[in-house]
């Protein structure tokens, strides 16, 4: 579900302006599960766990919302936290960007939600 919507068209023309995407399968990469450990370092969550660092690595924030990990978001505080995981972390993104990656995110994520 993640990848579906990082994957729409007006979101990834966006998100490509701050963010490389970078997906680890810890189950088939060389290292991905190491990887995967260190980066989430002993925290709560299952997967997708989200996660963004600066160039040199640096932990930014993380996927751990108010309510706990928000995967791949579709419940209303999933995403936003992931729009202000956006929010804290861009750098090139305009305000006008992130509306429309969290109206993206609201039309794909509205018709997964649990009633």
């Amino acid at each position: 579900m993640l990848e579906e919507f990082l994957g729409r068209p007006e979101v990834h023309k966006r998100m490509q302006l701050d963010y490389v995407v970078l997906e680890l399968d810890t189950d088939r990469m060389t290292h991905g599960k190491a990887i995967y450990d260190r980066m989430k370092a002993g925290r709560n969550g299952g997967l997708p766990w989200l996660i963004v660092v600066d160039n040199a690595g640096k932990e930014l924030i993380t996927g751990i919302g108010p309510k706990g990990n928000i995967g791949a978001p579709v419940q209303p505080e999933e995403c936003e936290h992931f729009v202000a995981m956006l929010r804290a972390t861009k750098q090139r993104l305009t305000d006008d960007d992130v509306a429309t990656i969290a109206a993206e995110l609201e039309a794909h994520a509205k018709s997964k939600r649990r009633k």
